[in-house]
């Protein structure tokens, strides 16, 4: 079945005047996203992407404000006050994209190569006089991806053989054949029956914008301090939620699921961020800040949740309710079409494919955090006014929906817990796991924005 899903932004928001044009930022950030998604980027990859661009494209702009101060320009590299147009701005711009985006997805220049003669007469090989445009957005591109190449994601796999390959070498706590410590992670097959395998345990090491990761990761994991008792009632409230999936709760899994080919969860607090902008008329100097604000949020948010996933090592629910409720009879969802049943506790399976990495926190939750709290504080308001669709018959999953499901989102907070409770309602995590990843997202958000509104105020 083609599965369906129309994401629509309805105009919640009363807004007085001709709306602007989309601007360049948000232009080349949504390249990007079309980019990645054809690239078919994970959640982790995509995240970098946001914080790689937008810090170029920040500098390159900054050279051109007359308080900013850039990330890695210093203010020798501040243009005259004669030199600060918006045509200036805007081709300084698309360099810094340019570069860095061709950088991280060489196959997709062609695209790139067309939105930069677009934007600039000049071309990416050619000469450019110092002090130029294209000079100063090179060098910002230049300066941020000498600091990304050393930031340990391994982009050029020079770590490790294969781009972005795990360096660490993780090896989960239980084999995927055989359950040593119930409580502790395990592989879990995936549709053909194939053990997933954790490779992105290195993203815990990665160099982040401001969040110190030990400092925002929870004091402890639920399912290491429970009681068995403890434990089996938070497996027992994941069953319960199986056996009464509504049709709303699996749109919701499955609108959030945001796997490669989407545009991930990182990803999806862009076009909220695009939207927010669209709404409130976000002119170049705005988007230039609220993208590098969100951008990094969403790349130290990956490298919090991954280091606190290695961290604890916890087990799946998958593997938890397998274990706890093995030889005994429950009521959970039963596969496609095939509703509530009752069923052997060791043949569970959550609506949602589980992902390879441990539970603890869910990764969905912390972005959705991290992504509405940063938003929020740039917006000053909570307002977004976005809604997403399953069409009749769209599910991934399950056969259905029989009418179309809508999922309104008036404000970010609305779209922050959706995303967050997607792993809740596909049986992906434990409630408790959710409220932690939340956590976490608010811990970064803080530490990013107030790196950054160092920066807007012009303290490098």
């Amino acid at each position: 079945m083609i599965r369906t899903l129309v994401l629509a932004a309805c105009a919640m928001l009363a807004l007085a005047g001709t709306p602007r044009a989309e601007t360049d930022v948000a232009r080349w950030n949504r390249l990007m996203l079309d980019a990645a998604m054809a690239t078919r980027s994970n959640d982790l990859v995509i995240a970098r992407m946001l914080a790689v661009v937008h810090r170029a494209t920040y500098d390159a702009w900054a050279a051109y404000d007359a308080q900013a101060a850039g990330i890695h320009l210093d203010g020798n590299m501040r243009r005259p006050a004669s030199e600060r147009t918006e045509a200036n701005k805007r081709e300084a711009i698309a360099h810094a994209a340019f570069h860095t985006l061709v950088d991280l997805m060489p196959t997709e220049r062609p695209r790139f190569m067309a939105a930069l003669r677009a934007a600039s007469a000049v071309s990416p090989d050619a000469a450019a006089p110092d002090g130029s445009p294209a000079a100063i957005g090179r060098r910002a591109a230049a300066l941020e991806l000498a600091a990304a190449h050393l930031d340990g994601s391994n982009q050029r796999g020079d770590l490790r053989p294969g781009a972005y390959s795990d360096w660490t070498r993780y090896s989960a706590p239980n084999p995927p054949d055989r359950l040593v410590a119930w409580r502790l992670h395990q592989p879990t097959p995936g549709p053909d029956g194939t053990p997933r395998l954790f490779g992105a345990a290195h993203w815990g090491r990665v160099r982040t914008f401001a969040a110190d990761v030990a400092a925002v990761r929870p004091t402890t994991a639920p399912m290491l301090a429970a009681t068995e008792d403890e434990a089996r009632a938070m497996a027992q409230e994941l069953l319960d939620i199986s056996a009464n999936l509504t049709d709303r709760q699996k749109a919701i899994a499955e609108l959030f699921t945001l796997s490669p080919g989407t545009p991930t969860p990182p990803g999806q607090w862009a076009i909220f961020a695009r939207h927010v902008a669209a709404q409130r008329n976000h002119g170049l100097d705005d988007d230039a800040r609220m993208f590098m604000l969100l951008g990094n949020a969403m790349h130290d948010t990956a490298v919090a949740f991954i280091e606190t996933k290695v961290h604890y090592r916890a087990g799946r629910p998958q593997t938890v309710v397998q274990h706890l409720f093995r030889g005994q009879t429950v009521r959970a969802w039963g596969g496609r079409g095939r509703g509530t049943q009752s069923i052997q506790g060791e043949a569970f399976m959550p609506y949602r494919p589980n992902a390879a990495s441990p539970d603890q926190v869910s990764g969905h939750s912390a972005f959705a955090g991290a992504g509405a709290a940063v938003l929020r504080w740039y917006t000053g308001a909570d307002a977004l006014g976005f809604e997403m669709t399953v069409t009749a018959g769209g599910f991934m999953f399950d056969n259905g929906p029989a009418q179309p499901v809508v999922i309104a989102m008036p404000t970010l907070g609305d779209a922050e817990r959706y995303m967050a409770l997607s792993g809740v309602f596909g049986q992906a995590h434990f409630t408790l796991v959710d409220q932690m990843g939340r956590q976490v997202g608010h811990r970064v958000a803080a530490a990013v924005w107030g790196r950054a509104q160092a920066h807007f105020a012009g303290r490098n």
